[in-house]
């Protein structure tokens, strides 16, 4: 059974795994050496904590673009618990290409420390029609919401992948 766009996006939000394609008639894979060492996002006005219900966080999140095939993006994220699925960011900037930003604490063992933070940006290709690729960075950064200041420091995509 095969969906409109529209409706492939309706569902994103309930998906763990959700994507802008429904069927991918081919997967490729952009090695990190195909992208630029100085591509990087800004995470800014990072708030992370635990209680008893678990640890959550907040924080922006924003890119240039990248040569003609990256489009930039500003972002807010926010989400609950570790180990959880994406939770999608809310798009600050007014840009026309189908893109989504979504983020998550990842599960640590007992011996892990800090905040494991994995977000995934994905997005249509403008230069290749029918192309999707997902760009995902992944950092540790301090769970600091009642012991210090907010915090800024940048990530960079390290797993990227699309379809066409």
């Amino acid at each position: 059974m095969q969906f409109s766009l529209v409706a492939a996006l309706s569902l994103l939000a309930s998906v763990e795994a959700a994507h802008l394609w429904n069927k991918p008639a081919v997967k490729l894979v952009k090695t990190k050496a195909a992208v630029a060492t100085n591509y990087t996002w800004s995470v800014t006005g990072w708030s992370a904590g635990c209680t008893r219900g678990g640890c959550f966080y907040d924080f922006n999140i924003s890119a240039p673009a990248f040569s003609n095939s990256v489009p930039a993006f500003k972002a807010s994220c926010s989400g609950f618990g570790e180990g959880t699925p994406y939770e999608e960011c809310e798009l600050l900037d007014d840009s026309n290409t189908i893109r989504q930003v979504a983020a998550r604490l990842e599960a640590v063992n007992t011996t892990g420390t800090g905040a494991h933070l994995a977000v995934s940006y994905e997005f249509v290709d403008p230069t290749a029609e029918g192309t999707y690729w997902n760009y995902t960075a992944y950092a540790v950064s301090r769970y600091n919401q009642f012991v210090s200041p907010v915090l800024n420091f940048t990530v960079q995509p390290t797993e990227i992948w699309g379809v066409a």
